[in-house]
């Protein structure tokens, strides 16, 4: 079953990418499709989008990510605008993101950007010093001058920073340096990667790294002055999940099912972790997408999330990840059941940070439970104020957040 929150997370050039960043957990996924480059055809795209709309979702949320996707160019992401415009209906919404890591974002790709509404993220794994070790020296030169393209348009993004061996020690470093920039919504993500013998790869942080480093970043989160003046993802979900609402991220959900990943020949697979051939579910131009999501292997993967360890029923924090996500799962112990490879990283967080983020839902849950009057439209749509309060744009709190 299509939940109303569902997306499509495609992947237009495959694992193609221009940058070689070490640490990255696509690049295998060339080795099953032959050839290459790997590019979608029109035709595909043109699939894709009609059998997404005619889903008739409250938003139809197309999700652009890689490889990397700016390599298909601007011309055929505004063939996909103009299939949007030409299946959608009247007055139906539609999202599109943007996953980049920058290199390809100039003046010109910023203008179709900001015109088509796209929400970007751009990778940025904090200081030169840092970004460059498993991204590649003089890449994060280029990405600053893609974040000011960015910036000069108004186009609206985000920063995604990867947790690596190199900076897991400097949470609080890292956090600091990309609020001076400017950065204003944030996401960490670490880097869990193994080798043919399930040996964590070099770059991979560990469990105790990252778990201090999301601590350090909490702390000074908190000190800056917490919700409502800087977005970072984790932080939010906590949030939102201790408050009663949806935490908007698939690691604290009980089934993974919210998305399907489309490669780029119209593969599709439940996961973009992944994206192998034991994991192919369909292709999107033989089957509609309620029978993809139906199939056999996606209701599988779906429900593996809700089979965790038996110790972890005791611990209190099961609710906020569910047993972690089956990638850091299949990573430690080779099979969906094993346990999280993140598992101390989540004790050391929570440990740290329960209390707070406790009581601080309290406050949130007791804020939506009260009555209010009614409150005009909000003018702007998704990028407008919220009316609740928060000082948050309307798109990223929802009434979530104090």
């Amino acid at each position: 079953m299509i939940s109303p929150n569902f997306s499509l997370l495609i992947k237009p050039a495959g694992p193609d990418c221009n940058a070689r960043c070490a640490y990255c957990f696509y690049a295998v996924a060339a080795e099953q499709f032959a050839g290459g480059p790997h590019r979608m055809t029109v035709d595909v795209l043109r699939t894709v989008t009609r059998k997404m709309l005619r889903l008739g979702l409250p938003v139809s949320q197309f999700c652009w990510q890689g490889g990397e996707p700016t390599l298909m160019g601007l011309e055929w992401f505004q063939q996909a605008v103009n299939f949007q415009m030409q299946f959608g209906r009247s007055g139906q919404s539609v999202a599109n993101a943007l996953q980049t890591n920058g290199l390809l974002i100039d003046e010109a790709w910023a203008a179709f950007l900001v015109r088509y509404k796209f929400l970007v993220g751009v990778s940025l794994d904090g200081p030169a010093a840092l970004h460059d070790v498993y991204r590649g020296g003089g890449t994060h030169a280029r990405v600053m001058r893609a974040v000011g393209a960015l910036r000069t348009a108004g186009v609206e993004f985000n920063i995604l920073s990867v947790v690596n061996r190199a900076n897991e020690g400097r949470g609080r470093e890292v956090y600091r340096w990309l609020r001076d920039q400017g950065f204003d919504f944030l996401q960490f993500i670490p880097a869990v990667e193994t080798d043919e013998h399930g040996r964590p790869r070099d770059f991979a942080p560990t469990p105790e790294g990252y778990g201090r480093f999301m601590c350090e970043v909490f702390d000074a989160w908190v000190e800056e002055g917490g919700p409502g003046k800087v977005y970072v993802r984790l932080f939010e979900s906590v949030l939102s999940r201790l408050a009663g609402a949806p935490a908007g991220n698939c690691i604290m959900d009980k089934r993974c099912d919210h998305y399907l990943v489309v490669e780029h020949n119209g593969d599709v697979f439940p996961c973009d972790f992944f994206v192998r051939p034991d994991m192919r579910i369909g292709n999107i131009g033989e089957s509609d997408l309620p029978e993809l999501a139906a199939a056999a292997g996606a209701t599988a993967f779906a429900a593996a999330k809700g089979v965790w360890p038996r110790e972890c029923d005791a611990c209190r924090f099961l609710s906020l990840c569910h047993g972690g996500c089956l990638k850091d799962r299949e990573r430690a112990g080779g099979t969906f059941s094993s346990k999280a490879y993140l598992c101390p990283s989540y004790q050391i967080f929570y440990n740290h940070t329960y209390e707070w983020f406790a009581r601080t839902a309290a406050r949130v849950a007791a804020r939506i439970a009260r009555p209010s009057p009614p409150q005009p439209a909000a003018p702007g749509g998704r990028n407008a104020a919220c009316p609740c309060g928060s000082g948050k744009k309307l798109k990223e709190c929802r009434g979530k957040v104090r």
